[in-house]
């Protein structure tokens, strides 16, 4: 059994084949590993950004919006108001998954942008199931795990931004986080 309780796949492909993989990671996948040995090639190879996107279609919608929020707001950013309402819709939407806080995740993305970590967790948020269509329109469903890609992006533009100076320390926080997570810890 896989040290990684909250990733409960024999293979990496099980994850992977969810996603587009960077040029970079294909070789990685070559041999057909296990989830924690394709993790441990991702640490080797120094990649930390696949390792956070591999997480995010890996890890339980729950945890891996919970590991998310965590590090958006962990990051040391002076948040503009539309960014701490999407910080905050996120956090109601966890609180109560409903149609309701998953539909004002659109409104805050689209008030926020998709210029920082906030705007692609309120992106995630509306992604998370249920129709894109307004209520009352015929029922439109995001592609299945279209909320991880968010995750994904919200996640890794928090480590750049807003100049990179903080990328290596925040990539190591995060996905020292997201295994701790995985494990079930």
């Amino acid at each position: 059994m896989s040290r990684f309780k909250k990733l409960p796949y024999n293979k990496a492909k099980e994850v992977t084949d969810r996603y587009d993989l960077r040029p970079e990671c294909e070789p990685l996948l070559l041999d057909d590993p296990s989830v924690a040995d394709y993790i441990a090639r991702l640490q080797e190879q120094d990649l930390a950004g696949d390792l956070i996107t591999f997480l995010c279609y890996g890890l339980p919608i729950r945890e891996a919006f919970s590991w998310a929020l965590n590090c958006v707001e962990s990051a040391d950013n002076s948040w503009a108001p539309d960014e701490l309402e999407a910080l905050a819709v996120t956090r109601a939407w966890l609180h109560k998954p409903d149609d309701s806080n998953r539909r004002l995740g659109d409104q805050a993305a689209k008030r926020c942008g998709h210029k920082n970590g906030p705007g692609w967790l309120a992106q995630a948020v509306y992604w998370s199931g249920g129709s894109l269509m307004p209520a009352g329109e015929p029922v439109v469903l995001p592609p299945d795990f279209l909320y991880a890609q968010a995750l994904s992006g919200a996640i890794n533009l928090t480590a750049i931004l807003p100049d990179g100076a903080n990328a290596n320390e925040r990539y190591q926080q995060y996905t020292k986080l997201g295994l701790s997570i995985a494990a079930g810890r």
